[in-house]
C-alpha cells in the first residue's frame, strides 16, 4: 500500500520501502519494529528511505520531506496512513498465525 500511495518522480522512494531484520538502514524513516517474544534480540523493522545502497535500495534520504513536508513543499503522507489503514488487519493475521502455530505444536493458550 505504501508503494501505491508514494508520489513518484524517479521511483527511488518507492524502491526504498522495505523491511529488514534488526535496525533500519542509516537515514531511513522507521515505521515500527516487531520483536520476537521468545528471542529478545530478534526483530523486524519496516522502513522507507535510505542512504545505504549496499542493501540494494535506492538513495531516498528525503523520505521525511515527502511524508511531513517542508516550509516550501506540502506534505504527501504515504507511510503512516498505510500503517494506520492496515494495522488491524496485520495484527489479526499475526495473531491467527501465532495461534495456529501454537496449536500445531500442542501448546495451549
Amino acid at each position: 500500500m505504501m508503494r501505491a500511495l508514494v508520489p513518484r518522480d524517479t521511483g527511488a522512494l518507492a524502491a526504498s520501502i522495505g523491511w529488514t531484520w534488526g535496525d533500519a538502514p542509516k537515514g531511513a524513516l522507521t515505521l515500527g519494529t516487531v520483536k520476537n517474544p521468545r528471542e529478545g534480540d530478534e526483530y523486524i523493522t519496516i522502513f522507507a528511505g535510505t542512504r545505504d545502497k549496499s542493501l540494494g535500495a535506492a538513495d531516498a534520504y528525503y523520505v521525511g520531506f515527502v511524508e511531513f513536508g517542508t516550509k516550501h513543499a506540502k506534505p504527501y503522507p504515504f507511510f503512516y496512513p498505510s500503517y494506520r489503514a492496515l494495522k488491524k488487519r496485520v495484527k489479526s493475521r499475526n495473531t491467527r498465525e501465532i495461534n495456529k502455530a501454537l496449536k500445531s505444536a500442542g501448546i495451549k493458550k
